[in-house]
């Protein structure tokens, strides 16, 4: 096999990763051209009163966020050119020269192997001819030190390969941290559910965030709760998905203009027909799913309650609430 089958190049993806370092560039500089990153003011000239305090503490805050943001994609982008940097030495300059070594030690192994057959050829008609057991030995020497050549070559550019792998994690990490940074760990994919995890520390601008996110995750949840009586499963889904969020009075709004507390109740009292009567895969009462009916009705204790006016005076969910008191969504 030749060099360049045993050690082949690595993909090329400088072109890949100089547009993806061109996006994060063109929405950086997106974020920082825009009017509220540049605004550092004490206030808004006109804007005078309570209200327009707090809009402009909003802003003021939104401003710093986005210059934040702008700046936090810096690690990321010269992680980016640092891998595509080590690629293209590695395309340009570490495996060519390495194909180069393979080959000479190909090379220098045929050499050595034309040399026996000449010196054999001569040595033929004379007194001392070559036995086959030196031509053998002299061979094998060669062709052991070929090989052995050959494999310190290629040991040598799987390490390089190696080290251009830990570079594509080291990108990929700071990518990761990137987002991290930005919106959290919890992965959030949509718009309204990024927008909600982004301004969580503005009042004013994360109700809005939440209120969308709301109503976008209500129905799928409304329509399990509309299916009454429900199976264990269906109960097991709702609290799976949107256990949690029945103590955050965006969702409660939301959910409770889509299913009213009558039907809420009555989605509870039918699954509450189940208490005592499941049994697990031993043929034993099934505590676990009893124990699911008692979060049940927690969950739904809290849509109602935080739907008719009530508060969550969970510390860990002050944050929330203010931007409720904020927004206020209209019902």
């Amino acid at each position: 096999m030749s060099a360049e089958d045993v050690m082949p190049l690595p993909a090329d993806i400088g072109t890949a990763a100089e547009e993806l370092v061109g996006d994060y560039e063109s929405v950086a500089k997106a974020i920082s051209g825009t009017q509220v990153a540049g605004f550092q003011s004490e206030s808004v000239p006109g804007w005078i009163g309570d209200s327009a305090d707090a809009y402009t503490d909003s802003i003021r805050t939104l401003g710093e966020h986005t210059r934040n943001l702008a700046e936090s994609f810096a690690p990321a982008l010269n992680a980016i050119r640092d891998w595509a940097s080590a690629i293209a030495t590695a395309i340009t300059t570490t495996v060519p020269d390495l194909w180069a070594e393979y080959d000479t030690a190909q090379a220098t192994y045929e050499s050595a192997i034309a040399d026996i057959d000449a010196e054999r050829s001569r040595r033929g008609g004379t007194d001392d001819p070559m036995t086959p057991s030196e031509e053998s030995s002299r061979k094998n020497t060669a062709l052991t030190t070929r090989d052995d050549a050959q494999a310190e070559i290629v040991r040598r550019y799987t390490t390089a390969m190696e080290t251009l792998d830990g570079e594509a994690e080291t990108a990929a990490a700071a990518i990761m941290s990137t987002q991290s940074s930005i919106i959290g760990t919890a992965s959030p994919t949509s718009r309204t559910e990024i927008g909600a995890a982004l301004f969580n520390d503005i009042p004013l601008v994360d109700g809005q965030a939440e209120w969308e996110y709301a109503q976008q995750i209500a129905p799928e949840a409304a329509s399990i709760l509309k299916s009454i009586p429900p199976t264990p499963s269906q109960v097991d889904e709702f609290l799976t998905k949107y256990g949690d969020l029945c103590d955050n009075p965006f969702f409660a709004q939301a959910l409770s203009e889509l299913v009213p507390p009558a039907q809420l109740t009555q989605f509870m009292l039918s699954a509450e027909n189940y208490r005592g009567q499941l049994v697990n895969a031993d043929g034993n009462l099934d505590t676990a799913y009893d124990e699911t009916l008692n979060k049940l009705q927690s969950a739904i204790g809290s849509v109602v309650v935080l739907s008719t006016g009530g508060i969550n005076a969970d510390p860990a969910m002050q944050g929330v609430s203010d931007a409720y008191s904020a927004h206020r969504p209209a019902s």
